[in-house]
């Protein structure tokens, strides 16, 4: 069987971090009234890990059982994507595998499709 490898990358957008203690965000998202309050809050808890931090679509379940499912994040990423904020790009890895690199923003104006070309 095989699986694909699929990484999330936390966008270089306006997220800073002050010393870690902190995350700025700028206001498109918070202010987007299309986006559900728990597709907000994905994109909150994405930038506020470390810039270039990579993780699994699993690991983001696994940090949000217990309150939401599979279901629920999947939900929040397709609203996300929808609306731009996240982004999605596959390549082979040369041993008969895709890895996919999906990235999260807080800005979708920051996000350029020639940044993230996404292969059909």
């Amino acid at each position: 069987m095989r699986r694909d490898v699929i990484h999330f990358r936390v966008g270089t957008s306006g997220a800073q971090s002050a010393t870690g203690r902190f995350v700025q965000l700028t206001n498109a998202a918070g202010q987007d009234e299309r986006l559900s309050l728990q597709a907000r809050g994905i994109i909150y808890l994405v930038l506020s890990l470390p810039a270039g931090q990579r993780f699994t679509r699993q690991w983001l379940v696994d940090r949000v059982s217990g309150r939401n499912g599979r279901r629920a994040v999947d939900s929040a990423l397709d609203e996300l994507e929808a609306f731009g904020y996240f982004r999605k790009s596959r390549r082979s890895n040369g041993r008969g595998a895709w890895e996919w690199e999906q990235v999260i923003t807080d800005d979708p104006d920051l996000i350029t499709t020639d940044e993230l070309p996404l292969e059909q």
